[in-house]
């Protein structure tokens, strides 16, 4: 749900690559940024749920429920 947030907002992946192996190795990572500046006219809010959604440890991402009571959606 991160990934597909992220492209709706930006237009781009969070996780770029030329080449599969590349895109894998960024996605295994887990480390993507808001350096484009398309991003400057995207809230706060926003960027904290698709951090909250994108995190590695699956353990502290937010459920569906959680994302869905997020403020940014509110």
């Amino acid at each position: 749900m991160g990934v597909v947030l992220f492209i709706m907002l930006s237009g781009k992946p969070p996780f770029g690559g030329k080449a599969n192996k590349e895109i894998i190795d960024n996605v295994l990572r887990g480390t993507y940024n808001y350096n484009n500046p398309v991003w400057e006219n995207i809230s706060v809010e926003a960027k904290d749920l698709i951090d909250k959604l994108l995190n590695k440890q699956a353990d502290e991402r937010l459920t569906a429920e959680e994302a869905y009571n997020h403020p940014w959606l509110a």
